[in-house]
């Protein structure tokens, strides 16, 4: 497993989430629950050192946890893994999809989908104050009192202190900090992730959110 900083933590896309509402996700449903290598064919002209990192996952997954077979938890891992280019990785190019209005580009993802989301499903739900943070101010894009969907995997942490670190987002200069409480659907992953040794909650496409200041 890495010790390397959680990227999805420190350069977490926000700003790029879309303000309209997008269609609902569907169709992945419909797709059986097969092995990560099956469930992967379709991506192979997405993405590229995906046979090596197959391989990882589910050699690192061989005594999943909670309830989880080796093929869901390694669709957890494999989405957590770091691509050599980070806007190469499968859960960069999962999430631009997902922002995307074009819900007919998310087609060859659906047999990833029905796996990862099913074993999201099995993990118990989280309900604690999470955080999330990114280096930019994004105050404007969230008034108070507005609703906001982030339509992509949102990762997030349990600990305060861990976003504060230098190389995260850091305690000084310009930055906007997430506090998000009463969500009941974030997951913990991190007994099948990557990234063992940082508590990141995973919370689902289609999270609605209020402002309750900026």
């Amino acid at each position: 497993m890495s010790s390397k900083v959680n990227p999805r933590l420190a350069s977490a896309p926000i700003g790029q989430e879309p303000l309209q509402f997008l269609k609902a996700i569907k169709g992945y449903e419909k797709e059986p629950i097969v092995s990560l290598e099956q469930v992967c064919e379709p991506l192979h002209g997405i993405l590229d050192e995906l046979n090596e990192n197959i391989q990882i996952a589910k050699m690192n997954c061989t005594r999943p946890s909670d309830g989880l077979t080796q093929d869901e938890s390694a669709a957890i891992h494999i989405y957590t893994m770091e691509w050599d280019e980070s806007e190469s990785s499968l859960y960069a190019k999962l999430n631009r999809i997902l922002r995307a209005p074009e819900r007919r580009l998310l087609k060859p993802w659906f047999r990833y989908l029905k796996l990862f989301l099913t074993a999201l499903y099995k993990l118990p739900s989280v309900d604690c104050q999470l955080w999330r943070g990114v280096k930019e101010d994004l105050s404007h894009l969230y008034p108070k009192g507005e609703f906001r969907i982030w339509w992509s995997f949102s990762s997030c942490t349990t600990a305060l202190d861990v976003l504060q670190r230098p190389n995260f987002i850091g305690k000084s200069g310009t930055r906007t900090l997430f506090s998000i409480e009463g969500s009941k659907c974030g997951k913990n992953i991190s007994r099948h992730s990557y990234y063992q040794h940082e508590d990141e909650i995973l919370l689902l496409p289609g999270t609605y959110l209020q402002a309750q200041r900026n």
